[in-house]
């Protein structure tokens, strides 16, 4: 009986160890390679607007 457990445990390790590389190697995964095309923007320069920016007092200072 402690054999039979002692082979299921080394049988489970074994499987938890080389289980992801076998199922990797039996899917098909395809890898993509360098980037998204970007889409390119439409902007009017009429519509852009500036922004006012007010200075931030630093609290810390005392």
């Amino acid at each position: 009986m402690f054999r039979f457990l002692l082979i299921l445990l080394v049988g489970y390790l074994i499987w938890k160890i080389i289980g992801p590389h076998l199922r990797k190697s039996f899917t098909n995964q395809f890898e993509v390679r360098g980037k998204k095309p970007r889409k390119n923007i439409d902007i009017d320069p009429d519509k852009i607007e500036d922004a006012q920016f007010k200075d931030i007092e630093d609290r810390d200072k005392s």
